[in-house]
């Protein structure tokens, strides 16, 4: 080995700067690629400051694409069940008129706590009624939140409430 490449340097060092920037954004641009690719949308996680959260603003948007994509599902599957119970309740031979309700857990969607909160504080402050709070919170039909309410109504007037917190029939 001749004397002149044993002089060489072998690695040359040239930025010592952390390019922590570019490394972000790339981790972004991986999870925003491959929730894509799951059905979970783009920006489903957010990553900030080395940790991951779930962009839950992003998610329950009415125009996320995970949104989109989970009420195009439901539609689709609650049409399939409410035939499936009126055939089997033709089959088994029931004549009375029913009607059929599908719930789903949006819970993972939605910030269930949030409506909540919010559809208390607008009731609070009478900007709905307690038929809009059913339906908001509770995600009943018209008819069954007028009935639901109409019944809470009666069972409050009719019974003694005693927590003490609140008279019987003061609303």
């Amino acid at each position: 080995m001749p004397d002149d490449d044993s002089n060489k340097e072998l690695i040359k060092e040239s930025s010592f700067d952390l390019r922590i920037d570019e490394i972000s954004n790339a981790i972004q641009y991986n999870l925003n690629l491959t929730t894509s690719k799951v059905g979970l949308g783009h920006n489903y996680y957010k990553f900030k400051d080395g940790e991951v959260y779930v962009n839950t603003d992003n998610v329950m948007s009415s125009n996320s694409d995970v949104y989109r994509k989970i009420k195009k599902q439901q539609n689709i599957i609650t049409y399939a069940i409410i035939n499936l119970i009126y055939a089997i309740a033709e089959l088994i031979g029931i004549k009375q008129k029913f009607s059929v309700s599908v719930f789903y857990d949006d819970s993972i969607i939605e910030d269930t706590e949030k409506t909540q909160r919010q559809a208390q504080a607008e009731y609070n402050n009478q900007l709905i009624s307690k038929a809009q709070y059913y339906r908001d919170v509770y995600k009943l039909k018209e008819k069954e939140a007028i009935a639901f309410a109409k019944k809470m109504n009666k069972e409050i007037l009719e019974t003694t409430i005693t927590d003490g917190i609140e008279p019987a029939g003061d609303e």
